[in-house]
C-alpha cells in the first residue's frame, strides 16, 4: 500500500524539476545573446568577416526572436506547448552545434537565425508551462518563488 504523502511530495520534486529545466532553458536563450556579442571580435577575424557580416551574426539571432516571438506562443497555444518547446530546445541545440562547428560566416548565420527561430519557439512555452507545472499550495508561495526565479 502506497503512502498518498510520499506521492504528493514525488509530484512536488517533479513539478519542481520541471520548473527549474524551463527556467534554464529559458536563462540559456538569454545567455547566448550575452556570450555572442563578446564573442563577436574573435568570431570575426576568425572567419574574416566585415562588420556588416559581423553585425549579423548578432542580428541573425535577435530578429527571429523578435519576430516570431508572439505567433509561436500562439501556435504553443493550439498545437501543444510542451511539444513547441522540445521543438524549440531541439532547433535551439542543433543550430548551437552548427554554429559552434561552422566554417564560413555564411554557415555561422544560417545557425545563428536557426537558433533564433529555436529561442522563438522555447520562450514563450516556457511562461505558459512553468504556470502549469509549478506546484500550488494555499499560500501561494511556490508561485511567488517561482516568479521571482
Amino acid at each position: 500500500m502506497s503512502n498518498p504523502q510520499s506521492n504528493q511530495s514525488h509530484a512536488t520534486s517533479a513539478q519542481w524539476t520541471a520548473v527549474w529545466a524551463l527556467l534554464l532553458a529559458a536563462f540559456v536563450t538569454l545567455l547566448d545573446v550575452t556570450v555572442v556579442n563578446l564573442a563577436v571580435p574573435s568570431i570575426a577575424a576568425d572567419l574574416r568577416a566585415t562588420s556588416v557580416q559581423s553585425q549579423w551574426i548578432l542580428l541573425a539571432y535577435l530578429v527571429p526572436l523578435a519576430a516570431l516571438l508572439l505567433p509561436l506562443g500562439r501556435f504553443g497555444d493550439a498545437l501543444g506547448r510542451r511539444r513547441l518547446f522540445l521543438l524549440g530546445v531541439a532547433g535551439f541545440s542543433l543550430g548551437g552545434l552548427v554554429a559552434g562547428t561552422a566554417q564560413s560566416i555564411a554557415v555561422l548565420i544560417a545557425a545563428r537565425v536557426l537558433q533564433g527561430v529555436g529561442a522563438a519557439t522555447m520562450m514563450p512555452q516556457v511562461l505558459a508551462l512553468r504556470s502549469a507545472y509549478c506546484p500550488t499550495n494555499a499560500s501561494g508561495k511556490s508561485q511567488r518563488t517561482a516568479y521571482f526565479v
